[in-house]
């Protein structure tokens, strides 16, 4: 279970160049305007739990990404 949770604001800049304008601009074809990020770290510091949500054209966007299995080989 993660031991606290981290809020953070993404401002203008935290991103730069090319990957900025291709996340941008992504979250603009979805129509979210105000996206809200969420991060959780665990017992020993590493993130275990990453989460995005926003208001897009046709809906709610709320995506959660859990972490498992630190430095072990990755299967997709």
């Amino acid at each position: 279970m993660p031991q606290g949770a981290l809020t953070m604001d993404m401002r203008p800049g935290a991103l730069k160049g090319d990957r900025r304008r291709a996340v941008v601009e992504r979250f603009g074809q979805l129509g979210v305007r105000i996206l809200h990020l969420d991060a959780w770290a665990g017992a020993v510091d590493r993130l275990v739990k990453f989460r995005e949500r926003g208001r897009a054209a046709r809906g709610p966007l709320d995506v959660a990404i859990r972490f498992f299995g630190f430095n072990q080989p990755v299967a997709v």
